[in-house]
C-alpha cells in the first residue's frame, strides 16, 4: 500500500494520487509550487478541485520537507496555492467568467443535468436548463432561456431530454464560430486548404 495524497480523496473521487508523485515532481522534474504539483502535474484541480484542496495540506507537507521550508514558508505557499485554487478551480465547474466557448465533455453535462433532474425523470423544464447552465459556468442573460427551449423542445412540450440539452449546449452560434476559426488556423498551419 502506498501512502496517497488523502485517503478521503481516493475513496470518494477516483483520484488516487500518490505521495510519491509529489516528491518525483520536486526531484525529477522540478516543480516548486503546490499549485504546479495539483494543476499540472497530477491534474486533480481539473478533475475535483474539492479534492485538490483537501490534499493541499498534505502538497505543501511534502515539498517543504523536501526543499526545507520553515513553517512561514509553508504558509505562504499553501496560501499562493489557495488563491490559484479559489480563482481558477472554483467548484465542481470550472471558472469559465473569460471563455468563448461553451463546449463542455458529455460527463460535465450529464453531472450539471442529473444535479438538477433530482427526480431522474430525464426530463428538464426552463427553469432546470436555467440551473444546469449557471451549473456549467455559463449562466443564461435574459432571453436566452426562452430562445433555447425554442430551439430544444421541438415539439413544444415544455420540457428537454438529456441528449436534446446536449445537443444544444455543444451547439451555441458563439462556440461554432470560434471552432470554425480554430479550424481555418491549422488549416493554415499545416498547409492544407
Amino acid at each position: 500500500h502506498y501512502p496517497r495524497l488523502y485517503e478521503g480523496a481516493a475513496a470518494t473521487t477516483g483520484y488516487p494520487y500518490l505521495e510519491a508523485e509529489v516528491r518525483y515532481a520536486v526531484e525529477r522534474e522540478y516543480a516548486v509550487s503546490p499549485a504546479d504539483i495539483l494543476a499540472r502535474r497530477t491534474r486533480l484541480a481539473f478533475l475535483n478541485s474539492t479534492a485538490a484542496k483537501l490534499t493541499l495540506p498534505r502538497v505543501v507537507n511534502i515539498m517543504g520537507d523536501l526543499l526545507g521550508w520553515d513553517l512561514p514558508r509553508r504558509q505562504l505557499e499553501h496560501e499562493k496555492a489557495e488563491a490559484v485554487l479559489s480563482a481558477d478551480f472554483a467548484g465542481p465547474a470550472p471558472n469559465k467568467q473569460h471563455a468563448g466557448m461553451r463546449t463542455a465533455c458529455t460527463a460535465d453535462v450529464k453531472y450539471a443535468f442529473d444535479k438538477i433532474d433530482t427526480r431522474q425523470r430525464g426530463y428538464l423544464k426552463p427553469d432546470g436548463i436555467e440551473a444546469a447552465a449557471q451549473e456549467l459556468g455559463f449562466p443564461l442573460a435574459e432571453g436566452e432561456l426562452k430562445r433555447a427551449m425554442a430551439e430544444m423542445d421541438l415539439e413544444g412540450r415544455g420540457e428537454v431530454s438529456f441528449p436534446q440539452f446536449l445537443a444544444w449546449w455543444n451547439s451555441s452560434e458563439e462556440s461554432n464560430a470560434i471552432k470554425e476559426e480554430l479550424d481555418e488556423l491549422m488549416r493554415k498551419r499545416s498547409g492544407a486548404f
